[in-house]
């Protein structure tokens, strides 16, 4: 979740809830953090006031006794009546998603409340996949309408319904390796795998292992810095960095160095390994020169204050995004752990979450992984689609797969079959774990907008052609 600046009032309301949390052990101050990300979350989709007052404030009667006076005071009516409707859990579920929805501002707090618990759920940060997905199947299914959280509500439900099939273990032999990760085609291959990087004090975090050419990055700086004479107890004391700093689409740091918030002020070098001892970016880090053109991205410079010998190394540009790009970061890190390969132990439930976060990310490969028998989980009565689109100006290829209770529907559109052709659904999973990365999934919308242009553009050449004749 992107950082935001809130208002004055906003940050006033911000510190009244802190204030009401503080000191109430650790599952309160969850809540806390759970209500600044939701607040974020509208902040960032234009609804700002009221909105973000409801987010800070939704968990205090509840769980700090705050009253409704409490609230009136520091927040005003509107926020006040929005917090009381959110707080009565004692309610039939029913009842209370009937009476959160004819309230504007209740309404939208317990939407943007949802995203963030499906998108945590996905990352494997508490709870189960199915339990949600069946409450909100239940009693929330078209909340989201006719707001700014209509696509990405929809687009996330969607996915978390495909994430309860993995519940069950996938038919590893089914499992396809990502694309792109052993090509070479002259230039140097990058990779990243997300790992737990152990810290001290038995503290651990996410962390990128950057693999360059399939060897480990760390392993190639520890014996750099063992050539420069360093104590083998100092030699390679790094970790990645954590995926929320520089895997896409949240963050670009990696392919534009400028936005990069710990970039070194002196020579700008990025960070690109951080202290094994405490993840900090301000201690012991590797850094390197990142400079991008529209083919490539190189890395040169590489090492702490001075300059090793490891490098420069030149990835094409297509290739390094696509091994940045979170859902496929995720798909690999399973597939390393499913099969045992990179030093990666075989652990399912490791290899279970980054596939749930594969697919929240959009990776293709999961979703096809995905048993077919299995997709019963759509009824007629509720339809979903997933798009890709791949365009290189003069040809077109489009894919469109509707999920049903009764199996699979895939339309492919391209030049010679604008209005689309059916393929069944052998041919889909040949399509969908056999596409390149050159395919974007996009939303049903975006599809059709697409393909309509293309239609239109095909229709004035084809007339343009008539009249030369």
């Amino acid at each position: 979740m992107m950082w935001v600046k809130f208002s004055k009032s906003e940050e006033k309301v911000n510190n009244f809830a802190y204030a009401k949390f503080l000191g109430l052990g650790k599952e309160n101050s969850e809540l806390f953090w759970q209500s600044l990300q939701v607040a974020r979350l509208l902040h960032q989709h234009g609804y700002r006031g009221k909105y973000v007052f409801t987010a800070f404030c939704q968990y205090l009667p509840e769980h700090t006794g705050t009253t409704e006076s409490e609230l009136n005071d520091c927040c005003g009516r509107i926020t006040a009546e929005a917090v009381r409707l959110l707080s009565q859990k004692t309610l039939k579920k029913q009842d209370y998603a009937d009476m959160i929805r004819k309230n504007e501002v209740a309404r939208l707090v317990k939407i943007a409340d949802l995203i963030v618990r499906m998108e945590k759920v996905m990352r494997g940060e508490g709870g189960s996949c199915s339990t949600l997905s069946k409450e909100i199947e239940q009693y929330y299914l078209g909340f989201a309408d006719f707001t700014k959280f209509e696509d990405k509500f929809n687009d996330l439900s969607h996915k978390l319904k495909l994430c309860t099939i993995l519940d069950k273990t996938p038919n590893l032999d089914q499992m396809p390796p990502p694309e792109g990760w052993e090509e070479y085609n002259g230039y140097d291959r990058f990779e990243i795998v997300i790992k737990k990087a152990r810290l001290v004090e038995g503290l651990a975090q996410d962390a990128c292992d950057i693999y360059i050419n399939g060897q480990r990055f760390i392993d190639l700086i520890r014996e750099d810095e063992r050539k420069l004479g360093w104590k083998k107890s100092m030699c390679g004391n790094y970790i990645g960095r954590p995926p929320e700093h520089v895997l896409l689409p949240e963050n670009t740091v990696f392919i534009d160095p400028t936005k990069d918030s710990l970039r070194d002020p002196e020579d700008g070098r990025s960070y690109s390994l951080t202290c094994s001892l405490c993840g900090d970016s301000e201690c012991s880090t590797v850094r390197v020169r990142i400079t991008v053109n529209d083919i490539t991205v190189t890395w040169s410079e590489i090492g702490q204050k001075s300059v090793g010998e490891v490098g420069p190394f030149t990835f094409k540009r297509d290739q390094y995004e696509y091994a940045l790009d979170y859902g496929n970061a995720a798909y690999l890190t399973a597939y390393c752990a499913a099969n045992g390969i990179r030093g990666l132990k075989k652990n399912k439930t490791r290899m279970m979450t980054m596939l749930c976060q594969a697919i929240m990310y959009g990776n293709k490969h999961a979703v096809a992984l995905l048993p077919i028998n299995d997709l019963n989980i759509h009824n007629s009565a509720d339809e979903k689609i997933t798009c890709w689109i791949d365009d290189t100006g003069a040809h077109f290829s489009a894919l469109k797969a509707t999920f049903t209770s009764k199996g699979i529907k895939m339309m492919h559109y391209n030049n010679a079959h604008p209005e689309g052709l059916e393929v069944d659904e052998v041919c889909y999973y040949k399509i969908a774990t056999g596409m390149s990365f050159d395919y974007d999934c996009v939303t049903e919308r975006e599809f059709d907008r697409f393909i309509q242009m293309k239609n239109n553009d095909l229709g004035k050449i084809k007339k343009c052609n008539g009249r030369s004749e």
